[in-house]
Order: C-alpha cells, then sequence, then structure tokens
C-alpha cells in the first residue's frame, strides 16, 4: 500500500469580504456604528425580530431621519448579507415604501409617545392629507396595521402587569376586570342565569293557570326559540273581524255610544 505524496502546496485563504463604501451622505464611522448595533440587536434578539428604528437611534445617539436612510440603502442591505443577516425587506417592505413613510410609521405607532394623531403626524412633518392618501397605498397600509398589531402584542404582559399593580393597591374594577379577564367572574354568564331563572318562574306561573297540554306544548317550544336567538312563528290566522287599535282609530266608523250594547229594561 503506497503512502500518498505529500503536498506543500499551500491551502488558499478564503477571500475576506468586499468593503461595502457607505451610503451617499453618510460617514464611515456613522454606517459602521448602524450596522454594528443593528447585529448587536439581532444578535441579542436571536433572530427573532428585526430591531426597531427606534431602537437603533436609542443606542446608536443618532436621528431616526438617519436610521431611516441608512438601513433602506443597497449598502446596508449587502453588508448584513456579508454577515449572515437577512435583513427581510419583506417585514419591513423598504421596496415600496419611502423614508418619510418609514418614519412616519415609527412615530404613529410608537406607544411611548403622549401624543394623538395630529400631534404626532406634526412630529414626523407629514400633513394630515398626505397621510390619508398613503393610507390608500395597500403597501404602508399594511405596515401600519401590521405594525400596529405586533406592538400590542409585545405589550400584553405590561397591560398584566399593570392590572396586577393596581389590584394589589386595591383598586376594584382592576381586581373585577382581573376575574373576568381569568374567567372567574362573568357578568354575562351571569345574567343568563338570571335571565333562565326568571323564564323558568314565569313558566310556572303559566302552568298554575293553563292547564292544557297542548298550549303549554306550544308555550315552551315558543320559549326555547326566544332563548336560542330566534323568532317564533307568528299567528297566521286572525278572527276576520279583528281590527288593530292603529286602523280603529284611524278609520271613519262611529263608535257606538257608552251602554249600547246593554240591554234596557222598560219599567211600566
Amino acid at each position: 500500500m503506497s503512502i500518498p505524496a505529500f503536498s506543500n502546496k499551500l491551502v488558499p485563504k478564503p477571500r475576506e469580504p468586499k468593503l461595502i463604501p457607505p451610503p451617499i451622505k453618510t460617514s464611515v464611522e456613522t454606517f459602521d456604528r448602524i450596522t454594528e448595533a443593528a447585529t448587536l440587536f439581532y444578535q441579542k434578539l436571536n433572530g427573532s425580530r428585526l430591531p426597531s428604528i427606534q431602537e437603533l437611534a436609542v443606542y446608536t445617539g443618532l436621528s431616526e431621519k438617519k436610521i431611516v436612510s441608512v438601513i433602506t440603502s443597497h449598502q446596508f442591505l449587502v453588508r448584513m448579507s456579508q454577515r449572515g443577516i437577512t435583513w427581510s425587506s419583506k417585514k419591513r417592505i423598504l421596496e415600496e415604501l419611502t423614508p418619510e413613510q418609514v418614519a412616519a410609521i415609527t412615530v404613529i405607532t410608537d406607544p411611548t409617545l403622549k401624543l394623538d394623531l395630529r400631534a404626532r403626524l406634526k412630529r414626523a412633518g407629514i400633513p394630515y392629507s398626505v397621510y390619508r392618501n398613503w393610507l390608500r397605498n395597500p403597501a404602508f397600509s399594511q405596515v401600519v396595521k401590521s405594525t400596529a398589531e405586533m406592538t400590542l402584542e409585545d405589550h400584553l404582559p405590561d397591560f398584566h402587569t399593570k392590572i396586577v399593580e393596581r389590584g394589589l393597591s386595591g383598586d376594584l374594577n382592576a381586581i373585577k376586570f382581573a376575574y373576568e379577564l381569568t374567567g372567574r367572574h362573568d357578568p354575562a354568564k351571569q345574567q343568563m342565569v338570571d335571565l333562565n331563572r326568571m323564564v323558568m318562574l314565569l313558566l310556572e306561573v303559566i302552568t298554575k293557570y293553563i292547564r292544557d297540554p297542548q298550549v303549554l306544548t306550544q308555550i315552551n317550544n315558543d320559549v326555547d326559540l326566544i332563548l336560542k336567538g330566534k323568532t317564533p312563528a307568528a299567528i297566521d290566522m286572525l278572527p276576520a273581524n279583528y281590527v288593530l287599535p292603529g286602523e280603529l282609530k284611524e278609520s271613519e266608523v262611529e263608535l257606538p255610544p257608552i251602554g249600547f250594547f246593554e240591554w234596557e229594561t222598560d219599567e211600566h
């Protein structure tokens, strides 16, 4: 068995990734700071989601407008791809939205801002008429909706903590809401129980004075339909001489005087 000859050829070193220049009007230092922050947040979040523009702005100390202009650039996407991070344009729909629209969404959906919609739009520098037109854009409206829903889901634990905090301070409304939230108390269910009890008492009163089995069965069937949210069948046939009260008032027929149908006896 022959031993293969030893090769003294050096294994070529893997090529280092090509240096990506920063976007226009962005210094190398700023570009590096944003990409490093984005990488750090991505690793900290275990890739579960992308860091928000606000998170990057707070961490880097840069403005949200600057963050948006960088992370929406082709250079940023390429550099993150070199680091094995797919900065999904699908989640942000960056290719379809302008940096102004992305920045506006960040301000509009920020739950920490104690501002109404008018003040938020003013802070973002967007007129209300422009915002209304943006909402007609399916891509923009979808991002606004998904971001707001994700924000609500992210803060559900905070809501629960606040309820417990208020309850421990003696707030009866918070305690009651916590009981309703956990299913320990259901006012709607209690109302249904009370309604069923009242119906049963009414049926007992009816059966006390009505003895006809057929009539009782019909009443019971109608009550069951009502409790199920349905409407019992209306009476199809009425007496031929039956007149509704409204029709009677509107008719021009003069009513006979009182006592007309009473028999009068003449005493001679």
